[in-house]
């Protein structure tokens, strides 16, 4: 019996583990190499803050977010220069198709060697990097629309004040 609760304990903290990961290491201090040229081959951003989003062609809530980001740039909800995009993918093909439909600067990450540096485990997933000390302020490993205006819009507020 005692080993049934040890086996359901390390299983509840493997399932843990698995669904809340740690942030990456980088999550508080200097952003990557990689993710610093990204955001300097870009257009930059009227504000400090950018957004670095990692999606994946063929995954559901990347496909989401696609979108929701198209729709948000089109009816001003932030400026496609805010969003940088890494499309993870194990094809070119895939990859150049859904970079298409995409208005903001993207990257292909064809074999993933970006997003094992960035260390991002799954997709979506976002980073917020501050311009002027190019710092990982924060990061979601959800990546979510709502979550990308909340940072920019805190940061829009934060420069008007």
């Amino acid at each position: 019996m005692q080993e049934v609760v040890a086996l359901r304990s390390e299983v509840k903290l493997f399932r843990d583990i698995v669904q809340h990961p740690p942030p990456p290491a980088f999550v508080g201090g200097p952003a990557p190499s990689e993710m610093v040229e990204l955001m300097r081959s870009g257009v930059a951003s009227n504000s400090d803050k950018h957004v670095v989003a990692f999606i994946a062609p063929g995954c559901g809530p990347c496909e989401d977010l696609a979108s929701g980001l198209t729709t948000a740039v089109s009816e001003a909800a932030f400026s496609a220069r805010d969003v940088s995009v890494v499309i993870w993918a194990a094809t070119a093909d895939g990859a150049h198709e859904f970079a298409d439909r995409i208005p903001l600067a993207t990257v292909l990450d064809v074999g993933g060697k970006i997003s094992r540096r960035c260390e991002v485990r799954s997709t979506p997933t976002l980073f917020l990097v501050s311009q002027s000390d190019l710092t990982v302020a924060d990061y979601s490993p959800e990546g979510s629309l709502e979550w990308i205006k909340t940072r920019l819009a805190e940061t829009q507020k934060m420069q008007v004040a």
